[in-house]
C-alpha cells in the first residue's frame, strides 16, 4: 500500500490538522483500521489516539483511494471536538455497558 500526502491544513480554531491523502497500490479497499495503523507513520508528530478519519472516498473501477482525517494533538482534544456517536462508531471508544 502506497500513502502519498495531497494536502494539509492547520486548523488552530478546532486544534488539529486536516489531512488528505491518496492510497494506491493495494488489493481490496484499506480498512479504517489499517489506515489508523499507517497514517502516523506517514504523519510526522502524529500519534495512533489522535487520528480520526473523517471520509474514505473511492471510486468504482479506480485501485485509488482519498481519505480526509483529522489530526489531533491529544486524545483529549479529539475528543472534546468528536460527537460521541461518531467515535463509538470509528472504533476510537468502546460503546458502553447497558
Amino acid at each position: 500500500m502506497k500513502i502519498e500526502l495531497v494536502s494539509e491544513k492547520d486548523n488552530p480554531l478546532l486544534e488539529r490538522k486536516e489531512v488528505v491523502v491518496k492510497v494506491s497500490d493495494y488489493g481490496a479497499t484499506p480498512s479504517r483500521t489499517d489506515l489508523l495503523e499507517e497514517l502516523p507513520k506517514i504523519l510526522k508528530g502524529a500519534n495512533k489516539e489522535g487520528v480520526y478519519i473523517e471520509k474514505v472516498d473511492q471510486h468504482y473501477g479506480r485501485k485509488q483511494t482519498l481519505v480526509m482525517a483529522h489530526v489531533y494533538a491529544s486524545r483529549e482534544s479529539l475528543e472534546k471536538h468528536i460527537h460521541k456517536k461518531l467515535l463509538r462508531t470509528s472504533g476510537k471508544k468502546k460503546a458502553a455497558a447497558a
